[in-house]
């Protein structure tokens, strides 16, 4: 059985890669800026303080998306929820209709 491959339009897959392509463009054009802009000992610092930026940016958006989808996930959960309990409210009302009818009641299968 071959595995299954990952949905491209999936919100996990689309965070990822969108998060993958701006984080490099945004080591490779801030690191391309400060080597520009500033003189050769003021690489490391600025890096650094521009690594923490990025730290800190990145997880305030995971921690807003991962709560974004937990909110889903709990309102999906609900909703199933929900359903099935009012699944079993409808069967045990049939049950209750079915115990009390009195006649023989027939089930023929029409396709045989």
């Amino acid at each position: 059985m071959k595995p299954a491959s990952p949905d491209l339009n999936s919100s996990p897959v689309r965070i990822v890669t969108s998060y993958a392509f701006y984080g490099a463009l945004w080591i490779i054009f801030s690191d391309l800026l400060v080597m520009k802009l500033l003189p050769e000992p003021f690489h490391a610092s600025v890096s650094i303080a521009k690594g923490s930026i990025f730290i800190l940016f990145t997880s305030l958006l995971l921690y807003y998306l991962i709560g974004r989808q937990l909110t889903r996930m709990t309102q999906l959960a609900t909703a199933q929820k929900r359903a099935i309990e009012a699944q079993e409210e409808a069967s045990e009302r049939m049950a209750v209709i079915l115990d009390g009818i009195d006649a023989l009641i027939y089930v023929a299968d029409l396709k045989t």
